[in-house]
């Protein structure tokens, strides 16, 4: 039994794929309804998770490349980059030594990939990072490659308007507000009243339990930054931090961390 772990019609948390072997019998109707009546607690559950922030993702170090794996058209794993080797180490405990060995979501962008010519998805790494998995399929024999590196920042806040239960129109309203345009600008680019979009962004702050746009930028942006920051680490010209000249932590006795 497959079931996807989906929150409205657009966002996939997780899935379970549940085998039942040798000569049971299948699963009944009331099984499958009992599953379905508790999907929509564990995609709760699944999204709420992604609020917290590990502070070990501070103290993973990071390859300097993209990690690139190329697939046989057969389906077949053919050869990883080092910096692909690393990114995996980031997925899995295990090394990758065969397709069979790879993450699922992996598995999952190559089969699209070979089926539709290229795919893509964001992930958490065991360190709690933000990875992006891109497949692209290379020729018509469905040669694969896949290529792993962190999400930028952008994609990033897309994720967590999403965890907060943002609206399409409460997203775009957030968007806008990261830009620094006013209530004004906000009514003119989206041809809405002023009263709407005071009452979108009273609905953002609810949901998001922030209560100002400086409040609400932090949270989207800087938040995901913090951890880094505080322990030195240099920006590289990628938009993100590179994995050498990291200073030691300089933490206050107590200090917690948060997403």
């Amino acid at each position: 039994m497959r079931v996807l772990l989906r929150s409205g019609s657009r966002t996939v948390w997780g899935a379970l794929v549940l085998h039942r072997g040798g000569d049971r019998a299948p699963f009944s109707d009331g099984e499958i309804a009992t599953v379905s009546m508790l999907a929509p607690s564990i995609t709760e559950a699944l999204r709420g998770a992604y609020l917290r922030h590990d502070a070990v993702a501070a103290d993973s170090e990071l390859p300097a490349a993209p990690g690139l794996l190329m697939f046989h058209p057969g389906g077949e794993l053919d050869r990883v980059t080092p910096a692909g080797h690393a990114w995996l180490e980031q997925l899995v405990r295990a090394p990758a030594e065969s397709t069979s060995s790879l993450p699922q979501p992996v598995l999952h962008a190559h089969g699209r990939a070979r089926t539709t010519g290229e795919a893509s998805l964001r992930m958490r790494s065991r360190s709690g990072r933000w990875l992006s998995v891109t497949a692209v399929r290379m020729d018509a024999d469905g040669g694969v490659a896949v290529m792993i590196q962190p999400s930028s920042p952008e994609h990033i806040v897309g994720i967590m308007m999403d965890v907060y239960g943002l609206t399409l129109r409460e997203r775009q309203i957030a968007q806008l507000v990261t830009y620094g345009m006013s209530d004004t600008d906000i009514t003119k680019r989206l041809g809405i009243s002023p009263h709407t979009v005071r009452d979108h962004l009273k609905k953002i702050f609810d949901k998001t339990g922030t209560n100002s746009r400086g409040r609400l930028l932090q949270l989207l942006y800087f938040n995901h930054y913090q951890p880094d920051i505080e322990t030195g680490r240099t920006m590289g010209t990628h938009g993100w931090f590179t994995a050498t000249d990291r200073a030691p932590a300089q933490r206050s006795p107590g200090a917690t961390d948060r997403w």
